[in-house]
C-alpha cells in the first residue's frame, strides 16, 4: 500500500505492524519512503472470508498541515506466487487532523524607526 505523501513512515527499524486478533502480520516492510508491503501469515479460526480485518502501523507521523492528505493509494492483496487478489481504493481514505498550532508570543523589532527609510525588520516568535 502506498501511504500519503504528506505522512512520513519511520525508518525501517521503528515500522511495526500487527493484525489484532483477526489475522498475524509475518512482516511489515518500508519500502521507498511511502510504500509498506504487509505479508500476513495465519488467519484466526472461524474467520469469515467477508469479515473486515484491521492492520495496526505504529510509529507513522501524521502530516503538519491541518488540511486532509491525499489519499492512500495501491492497496492489495496478492498471494503468496505474486497473483492479486483483491484491491482497495477510496479517494475518501485520507489523514485528517485537526489541532491547530497557535502563536501565542511574538516580537517586532524595526533597526530603524525614521519614516521613508530602509529597515530591517526583525520578527520572532
Amino acid at each position: 500500500m502506498m501511504f500519503p505523501a504528506e505522512v512520513q513512515l519511520p525508518m525501517q527499524y521503528y515500522v511495526q505492524c500487527d493484525g489484532g486478533s483477526q489475522v498475524a502480520i509475518n512482516s511489515c516492510i518500508k519500502s521507498g519512503d511511502r510504500e509498506l508491503k504487509v505479508t500476513f501469515g495465519r488467519v484466526s479460526s472461524g474467520y469469515r472470508i467477508d469479515t473486515p480485518f484491521d492492520i495496526f502501523v505504529r510509529n507513522v507521523v501524521n502530516p503538519v498541515s491541518f488540511k486532509p492528505s491525499s489519499p492512500f493509494s495501491q492497496i492489495k492483496l496478492v498471494s503468496r506466487y505474486g497473483n492479486e487478489i483483491a484491491k482497495f481504493y477510496d479517494a475518501r481514505m485520507v489523514i485528517k487532523t485537526n489541532a491547530r498550532s497557535e502563536i501565542s508570543d511574538f516580537n517586532l523589532s524595526q533597526s530603524n524607526l525614521s519614516s521613508g527609510q530602509e529597515a530591517t525588520y526583525t520578527i520572532s516568535f
